[in-house]
């Protein structure tokens, strides 16, 4: 047996052993197929020892029946192999594919070559392991059916020559067999395996069209997976444009305050000058009036420098500023101090001296003007200054613009690369899925070629029973005939009440009838014994023969020859001491066939009583004989019978015992393929959820600006496309869903009509059983 099958009984395979040679001496070349039970703890199974007149060749140790239980065994060896060989060549040829396309990165990483090359060799190593186990196999099996046919070949017949009918019923057998020999590879019809190869290529086609639909998924997917991710760095870029557009406005605002600020100043400066040359007809109350301007400005100019500490790009004309403000508010305190000595002095001072001072502020005056006009000068250069800066601020903001617009485009490009590169990733998984998905498949087609075997070999077995009991019948309807016959000559015998009448004519006339009637009766017993001994497949005759012989010969004295009128309880089968007629002892007949001197030679010593008496012995025990093949009949088809048969079988072919484990894996591989149909549903589901979103996150996109209605436009059309794919998808997954469905109901049939079929024989069986029980109590 091979070791790897999941039935494998190591004890079986520990007590098999060749059987030994049988008791007449003659050696055999065949091996023993059965559980390796020793002769001495069971009777061997086969015909009994023949009787001393019949010339039948020795039986060997191993029934016809037992090698051809081996060869079936064996048929189902060679099929089961043939499925390991076949597996072993997809692992090698998936082995090969994945070396093939991973030799581009050996040079990267030597890893993934070390372990490509390990995983080829393994399975090339398990290839060749199958190979050589399915060669054995089949050679065995030759050999099998070559011991078949030497066996039948030497089977001889077992009074006189063989006849036409005979040798034709022996060519009709090794036909059979050699017809079987030629359908051992074959555990099911053509028409069988033409609709299991129908039946792959459309599981292969709703494969193929789910790996499409994935693929359409995926690509939809990713697809809305761009979009959001563009409509996320819009919306950004949206933000921060409007941001920057802000900040922009805030600083052209800053910027305009600054220069009212300044033209405020301008003004200030330039009533200030006015005020100065109204200084010398100015009286007490104008001084008031330009110190309080003064002070103003002294705010004003403050606040300017707040403003400017702001900017710091106008920090140095706010100093130029302030040096000159400083510079105006010392003329402006030499101005009060020279009114106030003016006025301190008027009343004492000569015309000429006022004169002098009237040119010295007249000077000061001419100064004050110059200045305030380097101050609008400066002003303007400012003005001219701060409108440059804003351009060239504009101009960097745009290009700062245009530069991530670019990296923009450019991350875009990258995502779209990773999802590209991610859709590759998911499409080696999904073929990955659809290898290991196939190699399930192939694994449960093989369970069911398995079990598809073995209800053929039970069929066969049981069409070998109904052979048997039809041949069975034939000898019981023979052997009743024989009854009949006998009971009439009875009757007839019964008739003659005048013993000297019946002396009379059996010592002229009768006698030599009735010895030839009651010899023909004991050549039809003697051809009846051959024939039942014949049938080496009806076991529980041969033990029932095999039994009354040992019976006979332990009654039978140890010296000297039997008595005509010895009675032999249990003879079923019609075997009597070694006579002739079942009137003269063997001792008493001369080589010619003739009485000899002395024993039963006078006529008138002839006792026709005792010859009437053993005839009656020979009816009751024919009738004893067809009365227990009657019961043996009856009981043939009982429980314990049928469940013995049951045991032998598990102990020949230890698989028989793994049919109900069998149907729980099949049960088990039909809840994973619920299980993943119900998760394919889901992501089904969950597909057309994202599409939903991804309609809603379209519609919303169109609110945004003019450069993006063209993109949502676009991503609309798209996902209203892949609306109608899903669409489309959902209703071929619709349909596969029923299919699956279908397919679910008639594996289940199936598996009920398998269970209802395995029952029946498991009943059939349990009858047959019964009726071995029974037989043995009668035995016993």
């Amino acid at each position: 047996m091979d070791p790897r099958r999941p039935g494998y009984n190591p004890d079986y395979a520990a007590k098999r052993k060749p059987s030994r040679s049988p008791p007449g001496g003659v050696t055999t070349k065949m091996q023993r197929t059965g559980n390796g039970s020793d002769a001495a703890d069971a009777p061997t199974s086969g015909r009994p020892a023949p009787p001393a007149l019949m010339t039948v060749a020795p039986m060997p140790a191993d029934s016809l029946v037992d090698m051809l239980m081996a060869f079936g065994n064996q048929c189902s060896k060679v099929a089961s192999t043939h499925v390991i060989q076949n597996q072993a060549q997809m692992a090698l040829d998936r082995a090969n594919a994945e070396y093939r396309k991973m030799s581009e990165h050996f040079q990267t990483f030597p890893q993934i070559r070390e372990q490509k090359t390990a995983a080829k060799n393994k399975a090339e190593k398990s290839l060749k392991a199958a190979t050589t186990d399915l060669d054995q196999h089949r050679e065995a099996q030759k050999q099998l059916a070559t011991s078949i046919a030497t066996l039948v070949a030497k089977a001889q017949p077992a009074v006189g020559a063989a006849s036409a009918a005979d040798l034709q019923h022996v060519e009709q057998k090794c036909n059979a067999i050699e017809k079987k020999l030629d359908d051992s590879n074959n555990s099911f019809s053509a028409a069988d395996r033409q609709r299991i190869e129908i039946k792959f290529k459309d599981l292969e086609q709703q494969v193929g069209h789910l790996n499409n639909v994935i693929k359409d998924h995926q690509s939809f997917e990713g697809q809305i997976k761009d979009l959001t991710l563009r409509y996320t760095q819009l919306d950004k870029d949206l933000k921060a444009t409007h941001n920057s557009s802000a900040a922009d406005k805030q600083c052209v605002k800053d910027k305009c305050k600054d220069l009212e600020q300044q033209v405020a100043i301008l003004t200030m400066h330039t009533q200030l000058d006015k005020d100065l040359k109204a200084t010398h007809n100015s009286s007490a109350a104008d001084k008031q009036c330009i110190k309080d301007k003064c002070k103003d400005l002294e705010q004003q100019v403050g606040h300017l420098n707040n403003v400017i500490k702001d900017h710091q790009s106008l920090e140095g004309q706010i100093k130029d500023l302030t040096r000159r403000y400083t510079q105006l508010e010392k003329d402006l305190k030499a101005v009060d101090s020279r009114l106030s000595s003016l006025q301190d002095h008027v009343a004492g001072d000569s015309g000429d001296s006022l004169q002098a001072k009237l040119l010295a502020l007249t000077v000061q005056t001419s100064q004050i003007k110059t200045t305030s006009n380097m101050n609008e000068t400066t002003n303007t250069c400012s003005s001219q200054t701060i409108e440059a800066r804003f351009q060239h601020e504009r101009d960097l903001a745009r290009d700062e613009n245009e530069k991530r617009d670019q990296a923009i485009a450019q991350y875009v490009e990258d995502g779209i690369k990773g999802v590209k590169e991610d859709r590759e990733a998911v499409l080696q998984q999904i073929t990955a899925m659809s290898q290991a998905r196939a190699q399930d498949v192939a694994q449960v087609n093989a369970l069911r070629n398995d079990i598809l075997a073995d209800m053929s070999t039970i069929k066969n077995r049981l069409v070998t029973m109904e052979s048997k009991t039809e041949d069975y019948e034939s000898v019981k309807s023979t052997v009743g005939d024989h009854v009949q016959e006998i009971s009439k000559l009875k009757g007839e015998i019964s008739t003659k009440a005048d013993k000297e009448f019946v002396a009379g004519a059996m010592q002229n006339e009768d006698y030599e009838s009735v010895k030839s009637t009651v010899g023909n009766h004991a050549q039809e017993i003697s051809k009846l014994k051959g024939e039942v001994s014949n049938k080496a497949d009806k076991e529980f005759v041969a033990s029932a023969m095999q039994k009354v012989t040992r019976e006979q010969h332990a009654v039978q004295p140890s010296s000297g020859p039997p008595t005509p009128g010895m009675v032999l309880p249990g003879s079923s089968n019609g075997s009597m001491p070694p006579q002739t007629n079942g009137i003269h002892p063997q001792g008493s007949l001369n080589p010619s066939g003739q009485p000899r001197v002395g024993s039963f030679s006078n006529p008138s010593s002839f006792d026709a009583e005792k010859r009437i008496t053993e005839l009656q012995q020979q009816t009751d025990i024919l009738s004893y004989v067809t009365q227990r093949l009657q019961t043996q009949y009856n009981n043939l088809t009982t429980e314990s019978v049928c469940q013995a048969m049951l045991d032998q079988l598990g102990e020949v072919w230890p698989h028989a015992k793994n049919w109900e484990g069998w149907i729980n894996e099949l049960k088990a591989r039909q809840a994973e393929f619920d299980r993943q149909k119900e998760e394919m549903q889901g992501q089904v589901a969950k597909l057309a959820l994202d599409a939903g979103m991804a309609l809603e996150a379209a519609k919303e996109a169109r609110n945004f600006s003019a450069a993006t209605t063209r993109i949502t436009s676009e991503a609309e059309s798209r996902s209203e496309q892949q609306a109608k794919a899903c669409q489309t998808i959902r209703q071929e997954l619709d349909g596969v869903s029923k299919r699956l469905s279908e397919l679910e109901s008639q594996g289940r049939k199936e598996l009920l009509e398998l269970s209802g079929r395995v029952s029946t024989i498991v009943t059939e069986i349990g009858k047959v059983k019964g009726t071995f029980e029974a037989w043995e109590e009668n035995r016993g």
